[in-house]
């Protein structure tokens, strides 16, 4: 997978606020191991869109898995988190869900669970990973 760019710079030598934004995060995604489709799919985007990602699987990591039952109240997965480089959490604290909500594709600031396509790629170009308004 390509690394994200260090430097881009536009015609007047300034780097690129997309590009600065980009470096300041890394895309981490909860994975509890198998087969999943939800796993799947996501994966298969973030390859599709060129976008490198680190992955923990929750199976392997008791504090991970901790961390997505304290966010979520479930194993619902893949959790996508915008992180710091080299930080497991996320760059803010997830906004809470309502009383009973499912975290399925809920964009709640810093994580998404088990995102729909749309979703994902919402999320993604918010935080400025793909153009806003990128249709693959």
């Amino acid at each position: 997978m390509p690394d994200i760019p260090t430097k881009r710079f536009s015609r007047r030598g300034k780097r690129s606020k997309v590009v600065e934004e980009q470096m300041e995060k890394e895309i981490v995604m909860y994975t509890r191991g198998g087969f999943c489709p939800d796993v799947t799919r996501t994966r298969r985007a973030l390859q599709r869109w060129h976008l490198p990602f680190r992955e923990i699987n929750v199976r392997k990591d008791p504090e991970a898995l901790q961390r997505c039952l304290d966010w979520n109240g479930c194993l619902a997965m893949p959790v996508v988190v915008v992180a710091r480089p080299g930080e497991d959490l996320p760059i803010q604290p997830p906004l809470p869900l309502e009383p009973n909500q499912s975290p399925r594709d809920v964009d709640r600031g810093s994580i998404i669970a088990e995102a729909s396509k749309q979703s994902l790629q919402t999320f993604l170009a918010r935080h400025s990973f793909l153009p806003r308004n990128e249709e693959q």
